[in-house]
């Protein structure tokens, strides 16, 4: 992450132990909630095809292509297309 990304405010006790925040180029946005038994990952951009771009990278680090999800149309056909991907 930290080679991809440039870490940001990191904070402590709310929502969970560790909050860690990175940017990248395109206004892209990361925030992970390290809980004790999971961490959530919220991930945005300026653009679609920068999410896009930047959720194929991110599936490769962690379990995120079991559970990528989103309340987005647009979002949820990104994963797809990228879960669909992934599996050829």
């Amino acid at each position: 992450m930290r080679a991809r990304y440039r870490e940001v405010t990191t904070t402590h006790g709310w929502p969970c132990p560790n909050n860690y925040r990175f940017e990248g180029e395109s206004g892209t946005s990361l925030l992970l909630w390290a809980c004790d038994r999971q961490c959530d990952w919220y991930v945005g951009a300026d653009h679609l095809e920068t999410l896009e771009r930047e959720a194929k990278h991110l599936l490769e680090l962690s379990n995120l292509k079991e559970c990528f999800e989103s309340e987005d149309d647009d979002v949820q056909l990104i994963a797809a297309r990228l879960r669909l991907e992934s599996d050829h």
